[in-house]
């Protein structure tokens, strides 16, 4: 089900890493067009949109499903949530 006119449906990019279900997609709040997604594969990965969609990086740490993440206002520090009542805090450098 598509939300959007047909005249604005034009697929830019897929990205197709994680191995398990993406729960959650977060974009950097200073406009680099970074974007986050939080899988239940127990990773986050940071993908470069001006960069064809280039995965920069991949976070590693949650021992349970990411649930969902946020960025710090400068988009310099990112957090993230999993199962089992864990936080993570990553500085993205």
């Amino acid at each position: 089900l598509f939300l959007f006119p047909p005249i604005l449906r034009k697929l830019l990019l897929n990205l197709m890493d994680h191995t398990d279900v993406v729960r959650d997609l977060t974009f950097a709040p200073d406009g680099s067009l970074m974007l986050v997604s939080a899988s239940r594969d127990k990773t986050l990965r940071v993908w470069d949109l001006k960069d064809d969609g280039n995965m920069v990086k991949v976070l590693r740490g949650h021992q349970n499903w990411v649930y969902c993440s946020a960025f710090s206002p400068d988009s310099s520090i990112l957090c993230s949530v999993g199962a089992g009542k864990s936080v993570q805090v990553a500085a993205l450098l």
